[in-house]
C-alpha cells in the first residue's frame, strides 16, 4: 500500500463545538490546538497535540541559524 499523510482532529474540542456542520467548523474555527494526532508518510508524529520524536530545543536552534543566514544574504 501507499503511504499517507493524515491529521486526526479534535471533533469534541470546545472550540469545534456549536455548529451543524462540522467541515465549517473545522474550515473557520480550526487551528492547531484542534488537532490530536498527525501522520506524515505513515508515521505518527504528533501524539495528543504533541510532537514526538523530535528535539525542540534542536529544532529552534536550526531555525534560528537558518533565519540569520537568510537575512545575511537579503541584506548584503
Amino acid at each position: 500500500g501507499k503511504k499517507a499523510d493524515l491529521i486526526v482532529v479534535d471533533s469534541n474540542h470546545p472550540g469545534l463545538l456549536g455548529g451543524n456542520d462540522p467541515i465549517q467548523q473545522l474550515v473557520y474555527s480550526g487551528g492547531p490546538e484542534h488537532i490530536e494526532s498527525v501522520y506524515l508518510a505513515g508515521e505518527q508524529i504528533v501524539h495528543q497535540g504533541r510532537l514526538i520524536g523530535w528535539d525542540l530545543v534542536e529544532l529552534a536552534r536550526e531555525v534560528r541559524s537558518s533565519a540569520l543566514r537568510v537575512q545575511r544574504r537579503a541584506f548584503s
